[in-house]
């Protein structure tokens, strides 16, 4: 009986936040101009990508011999996929009848989508008219769709009419450096609650990073951050010395998330029963502990911290996007986009997704080094990269947090040696 009361009011949340995607069921690829419809290459004229629509007259086939068929849709922004359809080509002996589905925001970066059981394929057709449709098992954002032909009708050729089903995504985007976080005060001071819902979706290619973290004065705290490119979940309800049972639960989820793609992440709760979901995988559990309220007092964190939390050791400030953050019917994001008075801003957060381009630097001597200067009242610092050597011994990177600068910690390299910036870095 708790179980199903538990169902029915996650249920009851989800729809209350608009995330059940109520009529979100729209035919995308019909009104788009045939420019939005490209592939790998076309067998002929009337095999062209623009007639690979639903219900259309012909359909697409690729040319003979291409070693790598696909054919992609560009939606122009981004969308909610919830659906995937397909038909052969009109009066012929061309289908495909297993196929890949791949999705991104980039053309040149892809992500395969998973059904259920971690099954990249997808069924397609028998015959060359009816539509196999795919209501996916979790749904997707995306704006450029990309179809893969596995395998196809072996009496005639890859043959291909597509439909998606969806609507249009409002996407708040966050961009913190490393160096960055902002904080949302509760509107009235703090939030105390029965249930709680958290989601937001999040793209890094950093391993560690604090994504986002709450707490209260009796000892409630929520925290969300990637330990070693996995989803570390610590949640608390609360702890009080007449209640022996501690109420720390951590939940672990995924790998190699920080692979520069888009990751979902919700976490659903109602008292001690809770859900955290990451790209459509669902994790159940029971929180410890005796409370089920969670009293979090002031502000929660994104991206970092400003200033320090007495239920929290040091981590590493999360260096990536964070997209739509949401906490109980509240966008987060779209707040911090429209500078609420509600959202502090610690350091520069920009508000449109940044990919990271790497800058190799090649050292050719003993003497070659690159001085990159401190950061003024910054108490904290944090270096990462990445390096390739033929030499045995070598010194990669010094910092001297000393307010004087300190003797050169390279004394046995001849010639000139470089000066240490108090609180910079030399490499």
């Amino acid at each position: 009986m708790c179980l199903r009361l538990f169902c029915i009011l996650l249920a009851a949340v989800s729809g209350a936040q608009g995330w059940g995607y109520y009529g979100c069921d729209e035919e995308l690829v019909g009104p788009l101009y045939y420019r939005s419809l490209g592939a790998s290459s076309y067998y002929g004229l009337f095999t062209a990508p623009r007639f690979a629509r639903l219900h259309g007259i012909s359909g697409w086939s690729p040319r003979t011999g291409d070693p790598n068929p696909w054919l992609q849709i560009d939606l122009m922004k981004k969308h909610r996929i919830r659906a995937v359809a397909t038909q052969g080509s009109f009066n012929s002996w061309d289908w495909v009848t297993r196929y890949m589905l791949l999705y991104g925001d980039r053309v040149d970066s892809w992500t395969p989508f998973y059904q259920q059981g971690h099954n990249a394929t997808f069924f397609g057709n028998v015959n060359e008219s009816a539509v196999v449709r795919h209501d996916l098992h979790y749904h997707f954002t995306a704006r450029y769709i990309r179809i893969v032909p596995l395998a196809w009708n072996p009496r005639g050729k890859i043959g291909l009419r597509l439909g998606l089903y969806g609507c249009p995504y409002k996407s708040d985007v966050l961009y913190f450096d490393g160096d960055d976080a902002i904080s949302y005060r509760f509107p009235r001071g703090v939030s105390q609650s029965l249930w709680d819902v958290f989601a937001f979706s999040f793209k890094t290619e950093e391993k560690d990073g604090l994504l986002l973290h709450a707490e209260g004065a009796q000892g409630d705290y929520v925290t969300l951050e990637l330990q070693g490119a996995h989803l570390l979940l610590h949640m608390s309800l609360g702890s009080s010395p007449i209640q022996p049972r501690p109420g720390h639960t951590t939940v672990s989820a995924g790998g190699v998330l920080n692979d520069q793609h888009w990751h979902y992440v919700r976490v659903d709760r109602y008292g001690r029963q809770a859900n955290l979901t990451l790209d459509g995988y669902v994790q159940r559990f029971i929180l410890n502990g005796d409370f089920e309220r969670l009293n979090l007092d002031n502000e929660m964190f994104i991206g970092g911290l400003v200033g320090a939390q007495k239920n929290l050791a040091y981590r590493h400030n999360f260096r990536g996007c964070m997209e739509n953050v949401i906490f109980n019917r509240v966008n987060i994001a779209d707040l911090a986009v429209r500078r609420h008075s509600r959202i502090t801003f610690e350091g520069k957060v920009a508000f449109r997704c940044l990919d990271p381009v790497p800058h190799p630097v090649n050292f050719g001597g003993p003497h070659n080094f690159l001085q990159v200067p401190g950061f003024p009242r910054r108490g904290r610092l944090a270096v990462s990269f990445r390096f390739r050597t033929w030499d045995l011994t070598g010194l990669l990177l010094y910092s001297s947090p000393s307010p004087k600068p300190s003797p050169s910690p390279w004394p046995w390299l001849p010639g000139p040696k470089p000066t240490p910036d108090p609180g910079g870095v030399q490499i």
